[in-house]
């Protein structure tokens, strides 16, 4: 069992500054009292505290900046932590728990604001049969590529997220001027415009469900996507029945 330098270091950097001035402060004294006594035969006091304070100076200078240094990389990686527990790790959205932090905040600023919110849920078609035909790692660039089309689709103050497995969410800042029927056909064009580029063994498809806010008959964050789950899977038993039907005929 070898001892290695890192046993010696603190969890918390801060902790190491103080004896590291300490320890340069003690060692120029000594250094000048060692300088004094090769120069003079005889340890100079004045030498010594000029010395002395010079050290506590640079050491003091030092000290800021190793804090700054310290602290700032210490914020970037609260930072980076924060960002990473409310992101999608695949896609890059913010994940269920980023979603519920930013659409609370959205929608307590649609009660002040007096404007309706609305909500698009979205379900990949077919993903399972995706994975199973194709590899789970098509199935993963799939999520990627509705991720990649909901980004471009939207702007990047509107939130976008993936709720977990083939689900997302798109709640978008301020009131659409686009009714629902504009948004789906848009959606719904954009999907078909990515196969047709594409040309993949497998078509991306996906099922939409909407709700709205609205502050004047207000509902919690959990009933409004509950809302627009519901519409979604109507919207998803539709498609199946009509696929059925083409079967069947």
């Amino acid at each position: 069992m070898g001892i290695h330098i890192k046993d010696f270091i603190p969890k918390n950097p801060f902790k190491l500054i103080w004896p590291v001035l300490g320890a340069s402060i003690l060692g120029s004294a000594f250094l000048n009292a060692v300088q004094s006594l090769v120069r003079y035969g005889s340890i100079s006091t004045d030498l010594l505290v000029m010395g002395t304070v010079d050290a506590i100076i640079i050491s003091g200078v030092l000290g800021y900046i190793v804090i700054d240094l310290v602290d700032t990389q210490r914020k970037e990686r609260e930072n980076e932590l924060a960002r990473l527990s409310i992101t999608d790790e695949l896609t890059q959205l913010h994940n269920r728990r980023g979603f519920y932090l930013l659409a609370d905040q959205l929608v307590k600023m649609a009660d002040r604001t007096k404007t309706p919110v609305d909500i698009m849920y979205v379900d990949l078609d077919r993903l399972k049969w995706i994975n199973d035909t194709f590899g789970h790692e098509a199935g993963d660039n799939v999520l990627v590529s509705v991720a990649a089309i909901l980004k471009k689709m939207f702007r990047n103050s509107d939130i976008i997220a993936r709720m977990g497995g083939d689900e997302f969410v798109v709640m978008p800042v301020g009131a659409s001027k686009f009714g629902i029927t504009v948004i789906r056909a848009r959606v719904e064009k954009a999907f078909q415009k990515h196969n047709e580029m594409h040309g993949a063994a497998y078509r991306i498809s996906i099922s939409m469900g909407f709700s709205r806010y609205d502050p004047a008959s207000p509902c919690s964050l959990d009933q409004l996507l509950k809302q627009a789950d519901e519409s979604m899977y109507r919207d998803k038993k539709i498609k199946y029945t009509a696929q059925q039907s083409e079967f069947i005929e």
